[in-house]
Order: structure tokens, then C-alpha cells, then sequence
């Protein structure tokens, strides 16, 4: 018993030492962390005043931030979040925009494929109050009751909500911006 107490006793002596000179030589030569880019999919929304006038906001009424997981989406939209899931869901990003009156929420979700973006746009075509919106993505459509509108581009399926019929065209620009984006960063 006496021999194992010699041995234990400079062992862990030893041990500390060795720790104790790592953590001195760490700070004499601090590494910076890595910097850690956005995801992809927080890099597509559009920046302030990238369509003049408007401004990122974190108004009460639009989502916010960005869900990488079934975990984040559930906690970020809940009850619509099989939707996506169902449909080889990847990652999502929400923004509002603000020009001083009208407010526009935007959503972009990353569905792995063009043919799973599709799949999510044409379950959400349920109403007969949709008209074509020529111009934006791959499909597009605006729905002329409740004032939104929803596209696809590549594998991302789009929803933009906005609250005054006048901020369709900002709707348009927005999405041009997107389009851009997406194709900077395939």
C-alpha cells in the first residue's frame, strides 16, 4: 500500500505540472477563436436598405433569426413545422423589414431540393384567392386576400407577408435581392 502512495503522489504531481505549463503557455500565445461565418441560410436575407427605404426590424409581428434543426424549427413556427420537415426540411431564416409604415416579414427555407421546395409551394395552394406572380423564382404566386407572397428558387421555398396591397413591388424587389443571393451561393 505504502509503494502505490510513491507512485500515485509524483504522478499526479507530474500531471499537474504538465497541465499547469499548457494553460501558462495558452496564455502567452492566446489563439483566437475562429471565426465562424453565418449559415447560408442567414446570408440570403437581404441587408438594410438593399431595396431603399427598408430596414431590417424586429417587429412583433415577423419571426426572427434562424432555425438549423426540427428542435429550432418546432420552437420557431410549431404547429406548421411537419410541413417542411416532411419535405427534407435543412435550415430556415426569418426577417422583418420596416420603411417607417408597412412592415414585410420575410421566410426563406432551405428544403435540400428544388422538387421538395415545389412540394411545400403547392401544399400551401389551397386557395382560390392565389394569382401568378411572374417574375420571382422558379413559381410564384401572391395571394390577393391576405396579401403575401410565396416562390421558390433552387431548393428554397420563400413566403413574404406584408399588411398593405402598396408593398407587393417591395415584395418583388426583396425577392430579386434573394434571387441574386442565391445564386452567388449555390
Amino acid at each position: 500500500m505504502r509503494s502505490l502512495k510513491w507512485i500515485v503522489i509524483p504522478a499526479f504531481a507530474l500531471t499537474l505540472v504538465v497541465a499547469l505549463s499548457w494553460c501558462s503557455a495558452k496564455k502567452k500565445n492566446p489563439v483566437s477563436p475562429p471565426v465562424t461565418p453565418l449559415p447560408l441560410i442567414e446570408r440570403l436575407l437581404p441587408a438594410s436598405n438593399a431595396v431603399a427605404g427598408w430596414t431590417r426590424s424586429v417587429s412583433g409581428k415577423c419571426l426572427q433569426g434562424v432555425a438549423q434543426d426540427c428542435t429550432s424549427l418546432y420552437g420557431t413556427i410549431d404547429g406548421g413545422a411537419n410541413v417542411y420537415l416532411d419535405r427534407t426540411y435543412k435550415a430556415s431564416s426569418y426577417q422583418g423589414y420596416f420603411n417607417g409604415t408597412d412592415t414585410l416579414c420575410l421566410e426563406i427555407y432551405d428544403q435540400g431540393s428544388a422538387d421538395s421546395a415545389r412540394s411545400v409551394f403547392n401544399h400551401y395552394t389551397f386557395s382560390s384567392d392565389y394569382d401568378t406572380l411572374s417574375g420571382l423564382g422558379d413559381t410564384a404566386k401572391v395571394d390577393t386576400f391576405g396579401w403575401l407572397t410565396e416562390w421558390t428558387k433552387s431548393k428554397y421555398f420563400v413566403r413574404m407577408y406584408f399588411y398593405n396591397r402598396t408593398v407587393l413591388q417591395t415584395a418583388k424587389n426583396l425577392g430579386k435581392v434573394i434571387i441574386d443571393s442565391i445564386a452567388a451561393n449555390p
